[in-house]
């Protein structure tokens, strides 16, 4: 009876304390264990640093970074579990919610949930309310279906007030995991300062500047897209030249790119899945290796993801030419979320029902993606050279072609290895979008559980490089699918990838007489992908299962 008691409370109106409560506790560790020990104006100066060599590589300190982040995540989980555990409603007397962009056409076709446990919308939930009437407020009710309801305004002000201290916080520590945020500076300064090209110039040129021992990457000039060039050489420019101004710019910056995904998660779930409106923006915005690798590192994916963002608000809109524009901008930032674009324009193309609007929207989006990119790129274009592609496929770590690659260089030679594993998985990669593509069906969320996998696939299979701060893209998307499957395969893909810290900064160190580059890559990639891909597997075939159990009732 207590239990009974306990459970109901706890999916009512004890569910929203709790959340509160988990949000405290987690405020806690980030001061407690990353400002107090990596506070970012006692570090900033030195340049290099990172989490081995602040702690000295201590294995106390080892036990403390494993045991705070484990501590997170499962509070992360809790809370998680605190808003799937009290159900949603738009229809509030009767009224059914509008249609975003009132009385225009309607969107994209809403998520149903395909995994159980999550809330179903249906096509009819999107048609918008007779002369307009202003959309009801977004209610809370227990998951047992009682009465007892409460506004989610609540939950969405804790969501982001939370989210907002959070990254605040971590502001203020100093980048253990990567030194990008340094090289992200430097090429700033580049354009900013010297009125230089970042793609032809690299912080070796300028050895005398006051900045030059702080980029981990020197010999590399700028080797990203033209999208992010331009925002560094702006963020530099308000900066000015004075190093802690420019970590904070910088900070400050994603965060701010942070902040507008939850909105845009918010946003986006309202109008496809209001039931999961809740769950979704908090699985996003109190994700652990989201804020560290944002708000503590510096990392510019959040920029990237957020553009990605954008073009799915516009595509459930449809709008689409615009959304695939907003989508080259996320490519011409960070290359790789090119790889969602067979996606999105099958799922555009899809929408235009006549082959006259068909034509239009291929020939359109051709021509501003090709305007787009030649007019990004014109004033920073040095040759080939400036798509960085011969230097990506020499960089390998933490992945499987690793591993290949090791197995394969003492035979072959490492050139023909790298030559080989690259065209592989490029060949791999292209039919895989190409089949989600297809498979997507050009629905809303076919085309979001397309785009999902896709980057699922690239970062477990495909990816020659891979680094836990990627994870960032897996989440933003994983948020928007309202199925308890996706987010927890995400989940444990984003703590796994966080334990490949401990075998970079501490084991390797701990082991460097003992451990050959194939025993510290073999670690990294155990640590990083055995779950996640366990965890899919065991998805797969539990569906499998139970399809087949269905098949033979019916045939029964």
């Amino acid at each position: 009876m207590m239990v009974g008691f306990a459970r109901r409370w706890i999916s009512g109106r004890g569910a929203l304390p709790l959340l509160l409560l988990v949000g405290v506790a987690s405020e806690a560790i980030y001061l407690v264990y990353f400002v107090r020990g990596f506070y970012l104006p006692a570090y900033y100066a030195m340049p290099l640093l990172d989490l081995g060599k602040i702690t000295r590589y201590a294995p106390g300190a080892a036990v403390e970074f494993l045991g705070y982040f484990t501590a997170l995540f499962v509070l992360y989980y809790l809370a998680y579990r605190l808003a799937r555990a009290v159900g949603f409603s738009r229809e509030i007397d009767g009224v059914p919610r509008p249609a975003p962009g009132g009385q225009g056409r309607p969107p994209l076709r809403g998520i149903e949930d395909s995994a159980g446990g999550c809330p179903r919308v249906s096509s009819g939930a999107l048609h918008s309310t007779p002369g307009g009437q202003r959309r009801p407020p977004l209610h809370l009710r227990s998951g047992d279906g009682s009465a007892r309801a409460q506004s989610a305004d609540w939950w969405l002000v804790a969501i982001v007030g939370f989210a907002a201290v959070f990254s605040a916080t971590m502001v203020f520590v100093y980048p253990v995991g990567a030194a990008d945020i340094f090289d992200y500076v430097f090429s700033g300064h580049v354009l900013a300062h010297y009125r230089l090209n970042p793609f032809a110039y690299a912080p070796v040129d300028f050895p005398n500047d006051p900045l030059y021992s702080y980029p981990a990457w020197k010999y590399v000039p700028a080797s990203y897209g033209p999208v992010w060039a331009y925002i560094c050489g702006l963020a530099t420019l308000l900066a000015g030249n004075d190093l802690y101004a420019n970590l904070m710019a910088y900070k400050t910056l994603v965060v701010a790119a942070y902040m507008g995904s939850i909105w845009l998660t918010w946003r986006i779930l309202k109008d496809t899945a209001p039931g999961y409106a809740v769950p979704g923006t908090l699985l996003f915005a109190w994700n652990p290796l989201v804020i560290y690798e944002t708000a503590g590192n510096g990392h510019n994916d959040s920029v990237m993801m957020l553009f990605v963002l954008i073009a799915v608000y516009l595509l459930a809109r449809r709008r689409s030419t615009l959304a695939i524009a907003a989508l080259v901008l996320s490519a011409l930032l960070k290359f790789v979320t090119a790889v969602l674009l067979p996606v999105f324009v099958l799922s555009a193309f899809s929408q235009e029902k006549k082959l006259g609007g068909r034509a239009r929207f291929l020939g359109g989006t051709l021509v501003i993606a090709g305007l787009m990119a030649g007019v990004l790129y014109a004033p920073v274009w040095v040759g080939s050279e400036t798509l960085g592609l011969t230097r990506r496929q020499e960089m390998f770590t933490n992945s499987f072609p690793t591993i290949l690659l090791l197995m394969l260089e003492g035979s072959v030679g490492t050139e023909v290895a790298r030559s080989l594993i690259t065209r592989a998985v490029t060949l791999l990669l292209v039919a895989y979008c190409v089949f989600w593509s297809l498979r997507a069906g050009g629905t809303f969320a076919g085309m979001l559980n397309a785009s999902y996998e896709v980057l699922f696939f690239y970062l477990t299979v495909a990816s020659l490089w891979f680094q836990p701060w990627y994870l960032v893209w897996l989440v933003s998307l994983a948020a928007l699918l309202p199925r308890v499957d996706i987010a927890h395969r995400t989940v444990i893909f984003c703590y796994s990838a966080m334990l490949s810290y401990f075998v970079f900064v501490f084991l390797w160190i701990w082991n460097a007489t003992s451990y050959d580059i194939m025993a510290v890559q073999a670690r990294a990639v155990a640590v990083t992908y055995v779950l996640p891909v366990a965890f899919t597997a065991y998805v797969l075939w539990k569906n499998r299962a139970a399809r087949g159990e269905a098949s033979q009732r019916v045939g029964g």
